[in-house]
Formats: structure tokens, sequence, C-alpha cells
């Protein structure tokens, strides 16, 4: 990610991460061409979590080029495999080109329907043009979540915002 849309995308972390109740799970993976986990397991979203998440974010979202989508997709189904008492949510956000979708489909779409407790919910969200944004699409319907693009900067934010609220409200 450019220096803006990271910027951008770590206000709406920051502000997702602040509407969650005490008793709420959450992870945060960062990804390009390696993986960076918060935690290697759900965290309740205690004050001082999200205190250490975001000092985390700020160190950890930094444009380094490469867009590996599948082992944090892995790794995001993994940590959520034991969620039983509500819908689990991944949230992907890129602004790189992926390669090898339909593998990344094909693998998505064998893990959800072999779950057997609740499957988790994949919502994505394309920034710029440089984005497969029928990939992303396809991902979100596999994973029976919601896709939004961004082509402009400006309206970034607001694009963020809009799919936060519409994680909030589920």
């Amino acid at each position: 990610m450019r220096e803006k849309p990271i910027e951008d995308t770590q206000s709406a972390l920051f502000a997702a991460l602040s509407k969650l109740d005490s008793e709420d799970l959450f992870g945060v993976i960062a990804f390009n061409d390696e993986t960076h986990l918060f935690s290697s397991s759900m965290m309740p979203a205690t004050m001082k979590a999200i205190e250490n998440v975001t000092q985390w974010i700020t160190l950890n979202f930094i444009a380094g080029g490469g867009t590996k989508i599948l082992l944090p997709l892995n790794q995001a189904i993994g940590m959520l495999s034991n969620s039983s008492d509500s819908i689990p949510i991944i949230f992907l956000i890129t602004d790189g080109s992926v390669e090898d979708e339909r593998h990344i489909c094909d693998v998505m779409k064998s893990q959800l329907t072999n779950q057997q407790k609740v499957c988790p919910r994949i919502y994505t969200l394309g920034i710029g043009s440089f984005c497969n944004h029928y990939f992303l699409r396809n991902l979100a319907i596999i994973g029976g979540g919601y896709h939004d693009v961004s082509y402009d900067a400006g309206m970034f934010f607001l694009v963020q915002i809009k799919m936060l609220k519409i994680l909030l409200s589920k």
C-alpha cells in the first residue's frame, strides 16, 4: 500500500477497534510479502489490548510490496475456527494485484464448506485500479460477505467507514 491508503487504513482500523466492546474478540494480521500477526489467537477488546494493537498497527502496517493473501487468510480462518457465540468476520483490505486468484478461491471455498462450526464471513475492500476487483468480489461471495472498492484516494476513508458500519451492524 502507498502511504496515504496505509494511513487511512490505520485510521479506519482505529475507529473500528474503538467501537468494540470489552467482551468482543479481535485479531489483526498485516501482510505484504511477509505476514505479521498481532497475536496468534483472538484477543478480548480490553482497553489495554486496543492500546497495544494501536501501537502494533503503527509499527507493522508498512508499504513492503507484494500481496500474498492466502497465508493470512488461512491464519485468520485458523484463529476463528473455535468461534461459536457469534459470526466471525474477516475484513481484508488490499491495494495490490494477487497471483493465483483461482487457487485462493478454491482453497477458501473448500475450507469454508468443510468448517464444522460457524464459517467466517469475508469482507473485502480493494483500493485503486491495480486490484483484481473481480477476484475480491468472488472472495466476498464465497465468504458470504461484502465487497467494495475505492478508486479515488480521497474517497477511501469514506468507503472504509461505510464497510465498518455494515460490519458493526451484523
